[in-house]
């Protein structure tokens, strides 16, 4: 209605009014197409979530855009899938604490807990399930099913084994519940898998990922500015020692972004699996106008990445970007845009270096020193890696999920801080067992190789960049992995899920 009441007044005599209303007409134009409309209307989202004030306020949204989405599309599974998307990064919901360390074993004023929370992404799952299941009844059982392969095969062993190591632990309540979240990820691994089989949803994918990496870019830029949180209810503070954020352990005074997300270690690991899958988006796309976006999102997430200051993110995504970098070169016959980045953007991407390398890169690469040191970093790592071995040795069918900075203390003392394995496989290894590895390992295995197969079918199709890119996307989160404790972790696992199905559906 705003827009038709603007069309028919008289064009304004301001050369400024004319230009406002040139852009408004534009960017009318613009949200005629769908991808572009869930673009925007994401950001919008997120900016209004600025002014969340409690969960509360967060279901009020849900349901707000639930409409606005389900208002344009007319279809319920699209728009809760975009919801899911959107709140993914957003770890809130109802929270339960469970009491794994006592503060007194670790000389804390409080103990070590472990927190399971209900989130608003669950709500959106949640009503993707009851819909599925619903169209599977009214179809009479006869909807198009998934082409399931030997890769899901052993992800159920995985699993089963999983469930099997609940027996062994000693916290078998926490260990029940992180087990029910393990098998949330890998629902939806196999729902995304499920609506991809829309051409509709397909489209949307790209640019609504693409505003979880503008956001996730700018609000680390804005908590970097002020130099601590943003004091927002959607950013976490479960833990009373980071109430102001975190800073570097070799450098108290070198402030970390973290986003909104628990620590800037995940938050990096998000940025490189996201700038991988955009990049290659932006040299696959057919629009400028999309191009425009998917570079723009994409330098707001390297910014966002550098103001994490995870060292490994930043390896990781400089080996990814080589690999993606060969993988364009290989395939340059089938790009619609230049390899080449516009010379102004090469002029922006090397003033972003100039501008943060003397003061934000080269300080905290000149912490690797300290971390190598005696008691750092390093020390911390391998001391938990070595145990993590021990315990596998001792226990191999594992000791249960989440309970492993529990058995740390209780196995070996107090010595240093405890907290999970900081590894993906080992993480697996010591809390379940040696045949989930096994399994897991093969589960992998098997997927990458079904996703090569089908590569040479995919080369003339419109998806093969989607998947492509997918596939970066979750060889970034495998490498982080080597050095942060992701297993079962909200906020980043489940995306690594989200890529697989996106790259095997």
């Amino acid at each position: 209605m705003v827009y038709s009441i603007i069309s028919q007044m008289e064009p304004p005599k301001s050369l400024f009014a004319r230009l406002i209303l040139t852009q408004v007409k534009r960017f009318r134009k613009i949200l005629k197409d769908d991808r572009y409309f869930v673009f925007w209307f994401s950001l919008l989202f997120y900016f209004l979530l600025y002014f969340n004030l409690n969960n509360k306020t967060l279901l009020g949204f849900f349901f707000l855009f639930l409409f606005l989405f389900y208002k344009r599309f007319k279809d319920l599974p699209t728009s809760l899938l975009i919801l899911y998307f959107l709140f993914l990064p957003i770890v809130k919901g109802k929270t339960f604490y469970f009491t794994l360390i006592p503060a007194r074993l670790i000389n804390s004023q409080i103990p070590y807990v472990y927190g399971f929370t209900v989130t608003f992404a669950d709500l959106a799952l949640l009503g993707l399930f009851v819909w599925l299941i619903k169209n599977e009844i009214d179809a009479g059982w006869r909807v198009k099913k998934l082409s399931l392969g030997k890769g899901d095969f052993f992800l159920f062993v995985f699993l089963s084994f999983v469930f099997v190591s609940l027996f062994y632990s000693g916290f078998k309540t926490v260990s029940f519940l992180a087990f029910l979240k393990l098998t949330r990820f890998t629902a939806a691994y196999f729902l995304i898998r499920r609506f991809l089989l829309r051409l509709k949803i397909r489209k949307l994918v790209p640019l609504s990922l693409a505003a979880l990496l503008v956001f996730q870019g700018i609000w680390a830029g804005l908590q970097f500015t002020f130099q601590r949180p943003l004091g927002r209810s959607i950013e976490p503070f479960g833990d009373p020692l980071y109430t102001y954020g975190h800073t570097a352990s070799e450098e108290s005074s070198f402030f970390r972004a973290q986003g909104t997300l628990d620590h800037p270690n995940t938050l990096g690991s998000f940025l490189v699996m996201f700038l991988a899958f955009i990049l290659l988006q932006f040299f696959a796309s057919r629009k400028k106008e999309e191009r425009k976006v998917f570079l723009a999102s994409f330098l707001l997430g390297l910014t966002g990445l550098i103001f994490s200051a995870s060292r490994a993110s930043w390896v990781a995504f400089l080996l990814i970007g080589l690999l993606v970098a060969f993988f364009l070169k290989k395939h340059r016959a089938m790009l619609t845009t230049t390899f080449f980045l516009p010379k102004k953007w090469l002029a922006v991407t090397f003033l972003l270096l100039i501008i943060f390398l003397p003061f934000l890169v080269l300080p905290r690469l000149s912490h690797l020193y300290l971390t190598l040191a005696e008691k750092g970093g390093v020390f911390y790592r391998t001391y938990l890696l070595e145990k993590a071995w021990l315990l596998a040795l001792s226990s191999p069918l594992g000791i249960g999920l989440a309970t492993f900075p529990a058995v740390l203390i209780q196995k070996f003392g107090f010595f240093t801080w405890p907290a999970p394995v900081h590894n993906l496989f080992l993480e697996i290894l010591s809390e379940t067992g040696i045949f989930s590895l096994f399994f897991f390992l093969f589960f992998l295995i098997f997927t990458y190789r079904r996703f090569f197969i089908s590569l040479g079918f995919l080369k003339s199709k419109p998806e093969f960049f989607l998947k492509t890119g997918a596939f970066f996307a979750s060889l970034g989160f495998l490498v982080t992995a080597q050095f942060y404790p992701f297993f079962w972790a909200s906020g980043i696992f489940e995306f690594f899920w989200l890529f697989l199905g996106i790259m095997i559906y």
